[in-house]
């Protein structure tokens, strides 16, 4: 089998792979386990560093104990997947052992810094060991990707660390190593979206390109991974369970697959049908939409909060002067409410004469046209005593109907006087600490009502009753009954739902989020 790696100036390198087929079995753990630590031109993992499992505690506490053992011939039977784990990271590491010091000795440590540069598209860069995606991303691209410029790397050489390695007679590598280093040189990194988790033993992660299901066998990644979660990583190249063999340091969001479907959605006009071979050639493209989303992750460009018609959230305050009495205004302005007259009057703050001396009102319509469950919509909020009138609402939009709305009821009753707009982010800027705090504890305290409770739970219980006929952006434009009927749009569903459950950890979570299960039975997911 050939696959193509990128090589320099776009043009491509063939790499052999000797296939999935080339991973002999059975798999038996009768060796130490290795999970190498890399550092600069060098591995190590001494008693005092972080265990190469993953757990957070030092190796001298974690899993020496039982790598001695191992070494010893005592390895426990651990079953299958366990003992297939231990097998692939053990070759592993003695393979990025073995890799690491022929390239210090056929590159020298300036490659390393060049490496690195190239790795992050700059010049002149000095290689950073505590970079966030030095250890588990660069490395493993380094030593089997990398394309090491003319001058640098000797003639006779191949082109790549790993794939002259390969070709070095005195390399060491037994039959499984050396096929598993042959998958690695020919493995391309993908984005990966988890779908099951089996915390600290393994998940399940479909490759988004290839559209294939894989079960990764992972300690570490699988305590913190969870479903719809999208990683950038190379996956080894086998049948049955395998494990990542560099993973990003960055995990995407699941709502972020409309980007990749998009993406391959693009390849998929190119090639008639995606395979490794065809990832290897769009390398360079899949690592540039990692860093860039990565980035965007690290540091998230606020996003644009709108109100309910889907327009620029502002606060704009309007103040009219009131040429007649409130009693008269709010017969005027009574059909911009649904309240009956007689209950705003009701309402209405009197002075011992039954004179009214302040009155409020909400401006609300029927319904809502982006979210059909609602039965009404409050537009905004009117304020009124003698000689003013003070509407308030939460975009320039809606301000301007306003006007118009006041103007038309009340004519030349009510005169505009002045407008002050304010962004969210200046609101939050002039609230004192104190108050937010005030406001946030009125509010839980709140939500701890019975009657509020139940009134929420009714609303979203009618709300997610209709949401699957709801047209939805992040589906296209189509419900998620509609969407379901595709392959594509069950992806995209799929990952709206998982983002859903992301949502648990909200304070009201058990109010405001579906009941997943009854959603996926009745749009058809499994």
């Amino acid at each position: 089998m050939q696959l193509f790696a990128p090589g320099n100036g776009g043009l491509f390198a063939i790499v052999p792979c000797d296939g999935v087929s080339a991973l002999p079995g059975p798999i038996n753990a009768v060796d130490p386990i290795h999970v190498p630590q890399y550092g600069i031109m060098g591995l190590k993992a001494g008693r005092n560093d972080p265990c190469p499992c993953g757990s957070g505690r030092k190796y001298k506490k974690c899993c020496l104990g039982r790598d001695t053992a191992a070494m010893n011939g005592a390895l426990p039977d651990l079953g299958g997947d366990e003992a297939l784990r231990i097998k692939l990271r053990r070759a592993e590491g003695r393979v990025i052992n073995g890799l690491m010091e022929f390239a210090r000795k056929k590159l020298g440590a300036p490659a390393m810094d060049r490496a690195w540069s190239d790795f992050l598209g700059k010049k002149n860069l000095k290689a950073d060991p505590k970079h966030l995606e030095f250890n588990q991303l660069f490395i493993p691209w380094f030593l089997t990707h990398w394309h090491p410029p003319s001058g640098l790397w000797p003639k006779e050489l191949a082109r790549t660390v790993g794939d002259a390695y390969l070709n070095d007679a005195g390399n060491g590598l037994d039959e499984f190593e050396r096929a598993l280093l042959a998958c690695l040189c020919g493995a391309p990194f993908s984005f990966h979206q988890v779908r099951e988790v089996h915390a600290g033993v393994s998940f399940e992660a479909r490759d988004v390109f290839l559209e294939e299901q894989r079960t990764i066998l992972d300690q570490s990644a699988s305590g913190s991974l969870r479903p719809g979660d999208i990683v950038f990583a190379r996956v080894l190249p086998r049948v049955g369970p395998t494990i990542m063999c560099g993973c990003g340091g960055v995990v995407l969001p699941a709502e972020r697959l409309d980007v990749f479907i998009d993406v391959r959605k693009t390849f998929k006009s190119s090639f008639t049908k995606m395979h490794p071979d065809i990832l290897m050639a769009v390398q360079g493209q899949l690592w540039e939409l990692y860093f860039d989303m990565a980035e965007a992750a690290r540091n998230p460009v606020a996003p644009e909060i709108n109100n309910t018609d889907g327009d620029p959230f502002e606060f704009v305050t309007l103040t009219f002067d009131l040429k007649i009495p409130l009693k008269e205004a709010l017969e005027g302005l009574q059909a911009l409410s649904l309240e009956p007259l007689e209950d705003i009057l009701e309402s209405a703050e009197k002075g011992p004469d039954g004179t009214i001396r302040k009155a409020e009102v909400d401006w609300a319509r029927e319904g809502n046209k982006n979210f059909k469950s609602w039965d009404s919509t409050i537009l905004g909020h009117l304020r009124m005593e003698p000689g003013i009138l003070v509407g308030k609402v939460n975009s320039r939009k809606r301000a301007d109907r306003l006007v118009k709305e006041i103007s038309k009821r009340l004519k030349g009753s009510a005169v505009l006087k002045s407008t002050a707009r304010k962004s969210l982010e200046e609101a939050r800027r002039e609230s004192p600490r104190e108050d937010i705090a005030a406001r946030r504890s009125e509010s839980e305290e709140l939500m701890r009502q019975p009657e509020v409770r139940s009134q929420i739970a009714a609303m979203m219980e009618k709300h997610w009753k209709v949401w699957p006929d709801e047209s939805l952006p992040a589906l296209g434009g189509k419900t998620p009954r509609q969407a379901a009927k595709t392959r594509e749009g069950r992806e995209r569903l799929e990952a709206l739902l998982f983002s859903f459950e992301r949502r648990e950890d909200h304070p009201q979570a058990d109010l405001l989020a579906p009941d997943l299960d009854k959603l996926r039975s009745e749009l058809g997911l499994k």
